[in-house]
């Protein structure tokens, strides 16, 4: 494995307790934040960045059976890491940039940090070894503190600070050092800081096995807290809190933290998706294992579900085991990104839905030019909010509503919902991995509609799968729905249309036998509304019915107005309507 960036993020850097040289580097970025704080020195971030690497030559795992042999390969690594692209993507979110410290800089000034921080990373054990240096730069001295405090406390000590650095000879000579540096370069207040007591807030494993409610946990606490000078929260570490203040302090914190599902979720992923969504989800427990896919709201979220499942020691195990990298965990995480079809394919019968609409249409009949972004779904209403959870992200449109030319134009995909309460009882057709609305039950629907363009969409269905519909079905249905008419007069327009028997005569004449017209009765529309065409070429609904005039659009043929007054219709439909998909469909020859 010569992915150094990898190494420093799973090769082990301590043994008591266990951790990664990335783990144990993170506590000690965390105890030199907390220690910058009180100070006034001129480079914290060549201090944040060393405490991140200062123990980079441990990648070379040289481990003499006593200690480290880490030394010597500090630079090599160093360079290395200086110029990894995921290196400088994690450190930026410090506010760290990296082009500060990379040795290539010709600015003399950033040649010197170069050299300060390979200092740093090299003494953090002998900080005097080079009085030149350490009087150059006394700040350095940090990463020796940072770096004990931080090994004392991941091994359950706890108290004062300077307490902790004096336990040992090595310690007390780094605070010797120290108290001869704290009058000049900022450090005026370190001892003050280091005066304060630490404390870990363990949390109870068998109440608390989630790391992410941990997370979410200390961030409250950090919110809540961070108007109290006497608290200062360090960071996260498993199930345990790192807590800088006197222990009566944080016992009193801990008794006014207050705790919301609402709150929880804001802190840990920077949105409000509680109130919207989650809140609609049942009760915890309730979905299991399926309850996580419903957390992926967004692109944005799963990347920070992803990287936080990471630091679980049992992933990080499965991932070595089967040797992924974080960015191919991301990839998995996120793989919803794919596309809606996808998405729906992996959603398979866990939650009833179909296509439906349009977009099954074209499945169907693979007419008119559909696009691959617009997925009209029918689902359950009481699905609903799970279902919008689960598609929608940054990239996809999802609404119960018609997404307008600007949503067209700003989305990749478009989901338009159509909530129902019969979704369980529909037919449905598996194409391509997709569930897909039944021909049959989708023609009605379209005809039903009663708008041209969807009136377009059932002739294309018709003719498509003339061959294989089940037309004692649709008989059946299209009376249940009082069609009979629309339909039956629909099917011998497009037979008048095609000069052939594109519909069975049969089924026509069943459909008509069931058809009754009274002299004074008022003629049926149809269809009932029209579609106007805007600019960009998409269809907007009208906001009201039209009536198609002469003048508008070509009439339809005394053939066709004939057919219309047998089955009692007032005829709308324009006749290149009818003739367009025809000739598209080869049934018509100009």
């Amino acid at each position: 494995m010569n992915d150094v960036f990898q190494k420093y993020l799973t090769l082990p850097g301590k043994t008591d307790p266990p951790l990664t040289i990335f783990e144990h580097s993170n506590d000690v970025l965390q105890v030199m934040r907390y220690l910058l704080q009180g100070t006034q020195v001129e480079q914290p971030d060549l201090l944040k960045l060393a405490a991140l690497l200062h123990d980079v030559g441990k990648i070379e795992q040289k481990f003499d059976g006593q200690r480290w042999v880490h030394t010597p390969y500090t630079q090599v690594n160093l360079d290395a890491l200086l110029d990894d692209a995921r290196f400088k993507r994690m450190v930026a979110q410090v506010g760290i940039d990296l082009e500060h410290f990379n040795r290539n800089v010709l600015h003399d000034e950033f040649g010197e940090a170069y050299d300060f921080l390979e200092y740093g990373c090299e003494s953090h054990h002998a900080p005097a070894c080079s009085p030149s240096k350490l009087n150059r730069c006394k700040a350095i001295i940090l990463v020796a503190v940072a770096d004990m405090i931080a090994s004392a406390v991941e091994k359950g000590y706890v108290g004062r600070m300077d307490s902790l650095l004096k336990a040992s000879p090595y310690g007390q000579s780094v605070y010797n050092l120290l108290e001869s540096l704290v009058n000049e370069d900022g450090l005026e207040n370190l001892l003050d800081s280091l005066s304060r007591e630490v404390h870990r807030i363990e949390f109870p494993a068998q109440f608390v096995e989630d790391e992410l409610l941990v997370t979410a946990i200390f961030k409250t606490l950090e919110e809540e807290t961070s108007k109290d000078l006497a608290i200062f929260p360090l960071l996260q570490r498993g199930q345990a809190l790192w807590v800088a203040g006197e222990k009566k302090a944080v016992e009193n914190a801990l008794r006014r933290l207050t705790l919301s599902p609402g709150n929880l979720y804001r802190l840990l992923y920077g949105e409000s998706i509680y109130a919207t969504i989650l809140s609609h989800l049942p009760a915890a427990g309730a979905m299991q294992i399926d309850s996580i896919k419903f957390i992926l709201v967004s692109e944005e979220i799963a990347r920070q579900y992803a990287a936080r499942l990471m630091l679980r020691r049992s992933a990080q195990q499965l991932v070595e085991r089967h040797n992924l990298s974080a960015d191919e965990i991301s990839r998995i995480m996120t793989g919803r990104g794919l596309g809606v079809a996808a998405r729906l394919r992996a959603l398979g019968g866990r939650i009833p839905y179909c296509l439906t609409g349009q977009t099954a249409a074209y499945f169907y009949s693979d007419w008119r030019y559909m696009p691959e972004k617009l997925f009209e779904i029918a689902i359950s209403t009481a699905e609903r909010p799970k279902v919008y959870a689960y598609l929608k992200n940054p990239r996809t449109y999802v609404s119960d509503s018609l997404a307008t030319s600007r949503d067209f134009e700003g989305y990749d995909e478009i989901v338009v919902l159509h909530p129902r309460s019969d979704v369980v009882s529909l037919p449905v057709r598996e194409i391509d991995g997709l569930r897909v609305l039944a021909p049959e039950a989708l023609l009605i629907e379209l005809i039903e509609v009663s708008e041209e363009i969807f009136i377009s969409d059932a002739v294309a269905l018709l003719a498509a799968r003339r061959g294989a519909l089940d037309w004692a079905l649709i008989t059946e249905q299209l009376s249940l729905r009082k069609l009979i008419r629309p339909g039956g007069g629909l099917c011998e327009v497009i037979n008048a249309e095609a000069g052939s028997e594109v519909v069975p005569v049969f089924f026509i004449q069943e459909l008509f036998a069931r058809v009754s017209v009274t002299p004074d009765e008022k003629p049926y529309p149809f269809p009932l509304h029209a579609l106007a065409v805007t600019h960009t070429g998409r269809a907007q609904r009208k906001t009201k019915s039209m009536s198609v005039t002469v003048s508008e659009r070509e009439a339809a043929s005394p053939q066709v107005m004939a057919i219309a007054a047998r089955w009692g219709l007032e005829w709308r439909l324009p006749r290149p309507a009818i003739r367009k998909v025809l000739m598209d469909l080869g049934l018509v020859h100009e």
